[in-house]
């Protein structure tokens, strides 16, 4: 498999498991696009975490970068995951929506 073949099918499991507007306590879709890139074969390996905040200090994002490591000796993908919140103003990732990518 090619690096570009690989990067796009790791993009289309990103797009189509991160679809939607969510509101779950535990990230469920985003434990469900580790899964599915998993079962493709892609190994994830979360690199860190960190929450965003808003102007009023609540929690607005959570963002989670990894890497898929390719072919042995070459480079990783490296990517980015990103809850953003779509809440209330007290709680804005009582709903989130999700951007992910591997570049």
């Amino acid at each position: 498999m090619t690096r570009t073949t690989a990067k796009n099918q790791i993009n289309k499991i990103l797009n189509t498991t991160t679809k939607g507007l969510f509101s779950d306590e535990y990230w469920k879709p985003v434990q469900e696009t580790w899964t599915a890139l998993r079962a493709a074969g892609f190994e994830v390996e979360i690199q860190s975490t960190r929450y965003g905040q808003d102007t009023k200090g609540n929690p607005s994002e959570k963002v989670w970068f990894f890497e898929i490591p390719f072919d042995g000796s070459k480079k990783p993908f490296q990517g980015i995951l990103t809850c953003h919140g779509a809440g209330t103003v007290n709680d804005p990732l009582s709903k989130y929506d999700i951007s992910a990518y591997v570049g």
